[in-house]
Parts: structure tokens; sequence; C-alpha cells
């Protein structure tokens, strides 16, 4: 794969469960510029909290965007927005990650982003 191009490992992301903890928008590969509005699935047993954050790739310091504590399901995907604007143009990876109500964490969901320059 030549560098710095994103291939998504499944149509849902690395570590996704579809239907229960997964990006319904950016999906893995997206362009995204500016705002983004983000929508995804966090339908689980026993739900404590989920947090979504961003990071480079092959960088472990994951910033954060927000959290909720509301499950929220196709019909009412709505996280809120994620502004780039600021964001040095390239790639990036979105996780969502989610705790039970016992603080156990499930497998973080994880799509590769690639952010674009503002339009001219």
């Amino acid at each position: 794969t030549p560098m710095g191009v994103i291939v998504p490992t499944t149509v849902f992301g690395e570590g996704c469960l579809p239907g229960q903890i997964e990006w319904i928008f950016p999906t893995p590969g997206s362009e995204v510029r500016e705002t983004v509005n983000l929508q995804g699935i966090v339908n689980v047993p026993n739900l404590g909290f989920f947090k979504y954050e961003y990071a480079q790739p092959n960088l472990d310091n994951w910033l954060p965007i927000a959290a909720g504590n509301a499950p929220t399901s196709a019909e009412a995907p709505d996280f809120g927005v994620w502004n780039t604007s600021q964001l040095i143009p390239g790639d990036y990876l979105l996780r969502l990650v989610v705790y039970d109500n016992q603080n156990n964490a499930f497998p973080a969901c994880i799509v590769p982003v690639r952010v674009l320059p503002p339009p001219d």
C-alpha cells in the first residue's frame, strides 16, 4: 500500500460491532473538512458512558472530542460536531470507546479518515 493511502480493514472499522458500537459517519476512508457532523450507534446492555476521540495514525495521543451516556441508534445517531478546521490536513483516526455501568470497556471502534484543507 502506498504511504498515506487509507485502506479500511472492514466496512465498519476496526473493533466496531454493527448495530451496537459503530460509526455511521464518517465511515472508514471518508474525507472530511471543517465542521463534521458525527453520527454513530452506541446500543449495548448496561451502558455506562461512551467517548469519542481522534489521533494521528501511529501516535497513541488520543484527543477528546466529546462524550455521552445516552444510547444512540440508527434512528437517532447524532453525536455532535467535530471541528477539524484547526487540524493539519492529513490522515487521522476516530475512536469510539464504550463502557458498561461497571466501567468495563468494550473494544474500541476505530475508523480512518482524511482531513482535507479548507476550500479556497
